[in-house]
C-alpha cells in the first residue's frame, strides 16, 4: 500500500517523539524476516534516517521517552539487518559510520534494557561479516559485552552472549580479545546458572565459537 515511504517520513524532521517511536515500531515490524521489505527499506533511505535516530538518541539520553526511542532504533537495526549482508554493511557505513559507537555506548548505560538492545543489534550487525566483526572490536564492545555477561540482568545477559557469539565465530583476534578481558569464565557461569534455554544456548553457542580452532581458548574453558 506504498506505507514505507511515509513511515520513514516520520523520522526526519520536526515529528513528534511519540511518532518517531510508532514508525520505528512499524519499520521493524515490517523488515523482519523479510528481505523483500528489508531490501525496500533500504532504498527508500531507511537505513540512513534509522541510524540517524540512533546516533540522535544515544548522543542525548536525557529522559525516558530518549531510552524508549534509542532502544526502538537498535530494535530496527537488528531487523533491518538479520539475514542481509547488503544491509549490513549500509548499516555500518551509515551516517559516516554512526551506528557501531551508538550501540556501544548503549552497552554502558545503566538502564539494564539499553544494554541488552544494543547488545541485541550487535549482535545481528556482526553475525558472518568479517569487516563488522573488526570494526565492532575496534570501537571497544568486547569488555562491556564480557562485563555485562557477568553483571547484567538475565536478558542482558543472554543478549551479550549472544553478541560475542557473533563476535567470535571465525575470527581469531576476537577470540584472543574475549578471553583476554575475561569473557569465558562469565560464559561458563551463564551456562552452569540456570537460566533459560535460550541463553543457555547463546552461552554454549559463544564458547563453541571461543574454542573452535583457537587452543588456548580451549584449555581456558576447560
Amino acid at each position: 500500500a506504498g506505507g514505507i515511504k511515509p513511515l520513514l517520513a516520520l523520522l526526519e524532521g520536526d515529528s513528534s517523539t511519540k511518532a518517531k517511536e510508532n514508525s520505528l515500531t512499524a519499520i521493524t515490524h515490517l523488515a523482519q524476516g523479510n528481505e523483500e521489505r528489508q531490501v525496500a527499506i533500504s532504498e527508500t533511505g531507511g537505513i540512513s534516517l534509522v541510524v540517524s535516530v540512533l546516533h540522535s538518541s544515544t548522543s542525548n539520553v536525557k529522559d525516558t521517552s530518549t531510552i524508549v526511542l534509542c532502544t526502538l532504533a537498535a530494535n530496527c537495526v537488528a531487523a533491518l539487518c538479520t539475514g542481509n549482508k547488503a544491509n549490513q554493511t549500509d548499516i555500518r557505513e551509515a551516517r559516516e559510520g554512526a551506528c557501531i559507537p551508538a550501540l556501544v555506548a548503549m552497552l554502558g548505560s545503566p538502564q539494564a534494557e539499553m544494554q541488552a538492545e544494543g547488545a541485541d543489534a550487535i549482535s545481528a550487525l556482526v553475525r558472518e561479516h568479517t569487516k563488522n566483526q573488526a570494526a565492532v572490536a575496534r570501537t571497544g564492545a568486547i569488555a562491556p559485552l564480557c562485563t555485562n555477561v557477568r553483571e547484567g540482568s538475565a536478558e542482558t545477559k543472554e543478549r551479550s552472549a549472544s553478541a560475542l557469539w557473533s563476535l567470535a565465530t571465525d575470527n581469531a583476534p576476537n577470540k584472543a580479545t574475549i578471553a583476554k578481558l575475561g569473557g569465558i569464565e562469565p560464559l561458563v557461569a551463564l551456562l552452569v546458572g540456570g537460566g533459560s534455554e535460550k541463553s543457555q544456548s547463546c552461552a554454549s553457542g559463544a564458547l563453541a565459537s571461543l574454542s573452535a580452532k583457537h587452543s588456548d581458548n580451549r584449555v581456558a574453558i576447560a
